[in-house]
């Protein structure tokens, strides 16, 4: 599959224009959810005439409460033996990823990202190799994308973007950033014009609009479609700002699979005749098979101001990692608004999306009861001309509770005018939009934490139960990124880990007390036993496929501190429960952890000298 200039910038604008509308929904989504609820030329008009404009932002206080619910409840990845004999691996696995997450700061990422993603309905966490301490092998770091610079190919609709033909992601950089990013590049680089922003419209020819699949909107829906340029798009790209177009994209490639089938053993070759050379290694059989396949590859073409490739060859983390590297998170995912409906703004939704109709009623509808309260205070008065001893005062003072107020003798007594009261329909209809916000939402007065007195502490635990039921949706889809971000992590651990490094960071107490055989055992023998384990997960390319799986472990305080207490109430009846197991799953710091274990032993080892001496005697 060759690569062009041209199949990029198309592939990319039909992604722009199926991305069209849910670009500009996720864009009134983050106002929303920030406080800004109301379109700028209504809220001048309004001020210019004197009302107030009110904003009661309900809906952030919602986005915080999800937000801190998962902070508080944040899981782990961890490894799972497949098989009883794979429990070494698994907790070497765990240990590697568990250094992943603390020196990349993933726990906090990927809060980051599940907030972004309740707000606007998508968000991406990017990975790259930071070789800033570690020239050798780099550390696995990540970063939280802009959802609105990655664009996904519109016929795709599995979760894991494993059917997505290509990704494509714009980004905004200078000439010297683009310099460190291809410094082989420079004199191509000094030869170009800044980018001058286009307006994405819908593709021009039959054939583009159809689209191969026949998948893209028709000649009269196309319009709909058209992506906006936007004033934040616009201050995006100054006059010296280059547009950086990374498109990912799948080559496929005829390669040989030889398999044996007494044996299990499968392999992939490049050549038929490494194929059948591996075989013979085998012996002989009946057996045995080739078969050609294509086998995609995950190739990244970057270019410049779509005029100039920079690069094209096989991403950074392939064959490792067989995906693109953009691990999503969808909040709201309904893949049948793709497939049936063509529709991105549908696909893609975060909770806010629901709750913008009742807010702006809440809004309205509070402002108006306020202009309403204002002018009963500013009350008018009906009267006759040149009724008043000081008309001066009348203006000045009025409205004034208590005021003393003279007219002339002899006159008709003025009348003050009161405004009609606020309607009884505004003030219901504005307590119903705030109810609307809490139902549509799911999260109830219980969840907010505002209970009242008549309530029995039973059914708010099961209020609260079923408002975290409504929001299961979006921590299920935060569980599948998760995963898909262990096996991610999984595939790179050869590639930033050698057998010294792992060794190091697994400590010698976690080599002795999983590789001693019995403790008159060399520490040499120990430590190269552990040396070939170590060397064996590490250049296992199967690794995760037959030996270990990934998967979410709970690692919150609360978690942990019920496992202490079930540990603790099982050794109190009589079950031998190991106190290093105790301690492990403590809050202690680790420093205290460590005393307690050492003056153990050293009571246990007292213990048993008191005893052969008493035998002795």
């Amino acid at each position: 599959m060759s690569i062009s200039i041209d199949k990029i910038k198309k592939d990319a604008a039909r992604a722009k224009v199926r991305d069209s509308r849910w670009y500009k929904e996720a864009l009134e989504d983050i106002k929303f959810a920030l406080g800004e609820q109301w379109k700028q030329d209504v809220k001048q008009e309004i001020e210019d005439q004197g009302r107030p404009v009110l904003t009661l932002n309900i809906i952030q206080p919602l986005i915080f409460l999800a937000s801190g619910y998962q902070r508080s409840n944040r899981s782990t990845i961890k490894g799972f033996p497949i098989g009883g004999e794979d429990q070494i691996s698994s907790d070497i696995v765990t240990k590697l990823i568990a250094d992943v997450k603390k020196t990349s700061y993933l726990s906090q990422k990927i809060s980051q990202l599940f907030e972004e993603g309740i707000i606007c309905g998508k968000s991406f966490l990017e990975p790259y190799i930071d070789d800033g301490r570690d020239i050798f092998y780099g550390e696995l770091k990540f970063k939280v994308a802009n959802p609105g610079t990655i664009k996904i190919d519109p016929n795709s609709v599995e979760y894991d973007l494993s059917d997505a033909k290509y990704v494509v992601k714009e980004l905004p950089v200078t000439k010297d950033e683009l310099k460190e990013l291809f410094p082989d590049k420079e004199s191509e680089i000094d030869r170009l014009d800044p980018y001058v922003p286009e307006d994405v419209s819908a593709p021009e020819t039959e054939e583009e609009k159809i689209g191969v699949t026949n998948d893209y909107p028709s000649v009269g829906g196309m319009e709909d479609y058209k992506r906006p340029q936007t004033a934040e798009e616009d201050s995006v790209f100054k006059e010296d700002s280059y547009l950086l177009t990374e498109y990912y994209y799948k080559k496929y490639i005829k390669k040989f699979l030889a398999a044996d089938e007494e044996t299990g053993q499968v392999r992939l070759f490049d050549k038929k005749k490494e194929a059948e050379e591996w075989l013979s290694s085998l012996g002989t059989s009946k057996r045995q098979k080739i078969i050609p396949r294509f086998i995609p590859e995950i190739w990244l073409c970057s270019c410049v101001n779509y005029k100039v490739i920079l690069r094209n060859d096989l991403s950074p983390f392939y064959p490792q990692w067989k995906n693109y590297p953009i691990i999503p998170f969808f909040a709201h995912y309904t893949a049948l608004a793709k497939k049936m409906l063509k529709r991105d703004d549908l696909a893609y939704q975060g909770i806010v999306r629901s709750l913008k109709d009742p807010q702006r009623e809440k809004n309205k509808r509070r402002s108006q009861i306020l202009h309403i309260v204002n002018s009963m205070a500013n009350a008018a008065w009906l009267e006759e001309e040149d009724v008043w001893v000081k008309e001066e005062e009348v203006k000045k003072f009025g409205s004034t509770p208590g005021v003393h107020l003279k007219y002339k003798k002899g006159r008709t007594p003025p009348q003050r005018l009161f405004p009609t009261p606020p309607p009884q329909a505004h003030l219901l209809l504005e307590k119903e939009a705030e109810n609307d916000i809490r139902f549509i939402s799911g999260i109830n007065a219980d969840l907010l934490a505002i209970q009242d007195k008549t309530t029995s502490g039973r059914a708010i635990a099961l209020r609260q139960q079923q408002g975290i039921m409504i929001l299961k949706r979006v921590f299920d889809n935060l569980s599948w990124t998760i995963y898909i971000l262990g096996r991610f992590i999984l595939s790179q651990l050869s590639q930033i880990y050698s057998v010294e490094k792992a060794m190091r960071l697994l400590g010698s107490e976690f080599i002795i007390r999983n590789f001693s055989h019995d403790d008159s055992e060399p520490a040499e023998v120990v430590y190269a036993r552990a040396q070939k384990r170590i060397s064996e997960i590490l250049s296992d390319d199967e690794l995760g496929r037959f030996d270990v799986s990934v998967g979410e472990g709970m690692d919150s305080p609360t978690v942990r501190y019920s496992n202490f207490l079930l540990l603790s109430e099982l050794a109190e009846k009589g079950y031998p429960i190991p106190p290093d197991i105790l301690l492990e799953y403590s809050d202690l710091p680790m420093e205290a952890k460590k005393r307690i274990e050492d003056l153990y032993k050293q009571a246990q080892s007292q213990q048993g000298q008191s005893a052969e001496q008493k035998g002795g005697q």
